[in-house]
């Protein structure tokens, strides 16, 4: 609670304490309720308590979120290919739409070696992009905390120097409060991890913006593709400070900084 943790997996390391004293809990109250039930003046009393015991039990099992996930979303997947738009809806910084321009975008630049750093919430870019995260780092939520263990920043910044990736995607308007505890996005808190953001200036330069991310590519990699074709409009030679935040739902803008 004091990391306002909130999804029940956060939980678990918590099981071998809270387990037993469930069961003790449980335990007195089924022996308190037998009691109560055997007084016929207070039968009411405990079928009412017992009754709101079910609801609750109910609520904090599968069965609940079986009823407003599982069936909703089959039922709009048949219906439509719209799932994209209804997960915008529920989750204003969800941007499907970018991820999906995102990752086309890279995986047109990309050669079959090349490596793809992303740091950010929306991992899909990987799927698009048609890579493999080669640190650690899936999302940036766990490494963007006051609880992340430094050695886990250690092991992701070790991992990002041998890999030597081509591009190095960031996202930004993806604060995620509820489960970072911070109301910074993932390209402020890149800034104010010292170490990330040295490693990111001395080796990219900002190339493009797509909505809600920065792609970075690799020095050695721009000067490359700056010549590989005279109608091709020439990369940025340094980062932008500017970022794109009014990005409709739906619509994809594309920046390039020059």
């Amino acid at each position: 609670l004091l990391e306002r943790k909130m999804f029940e997996y956060q939980y678990a390391r918590l099981l071998w304490v809270s387990a037993p004293m469930a069961s003790i809990g449980l335990l007195v109250a089924a022996e308190h309720s037998k009691a109560l039930w055997l007084r016929s003046t207070r039968r009411t009393v405990t079928a009412v308590f017992l009754g709101i015991s079910g609801v609750f039990a109910i609520l904090a099992s599968p069965v609940a979120k079986i009823y407003t996930q599982t069936i909703p979303w089959a039922a709009l997947a048949l219906r439509s290919d719209e799932t994209g738009t209804e997960v915008h809806r529920r989750i204003q910084d969800y941007y499907g739409d970018e991820q999906a321009a995102t990752g086309r975008y890279l995986k047109s630049r990309m050669a079959k070696d090349d490596q793809l750093f992303f740091w950010g919430n929306d991992v899909a870019i990987y799927l698009y992009a048609d890579k493999l995260p080669t640190t650690l780092c899936l999302t940036a939520t766990p490494l963007r905390t006051e609880w992340t263990p430094a050695a886990w920043k250690s092991e992701m910044l070790n991992q990002l120097r041998q890999s030597k990736p081509d591009y190095f995607v960031t996202e930004f308007g993806d604060a995620k409060e509820y489960i970072t505890g911070s109301s910074m996005d993932s390209y402020d808190a890149l800034r104010m991890w010292s170490e990330l953001r040295d490693y990111l200036t001395t080796n990219f330069r900002l190339d493009t913006t797509i909505g809600h991310y920065l792609i970075y590519s690799r020095i050695a990699v721009r000067t490359i593709l700056s010549h590989k074709s005279s109608n091709e409009i020439p990369a940025a030679s340094a980062a932008s400070g500017n970022r794109l935040v009014a990005v409709m739902p739906g619509k994809v803008l594309i920046s390039r900084h020059e």
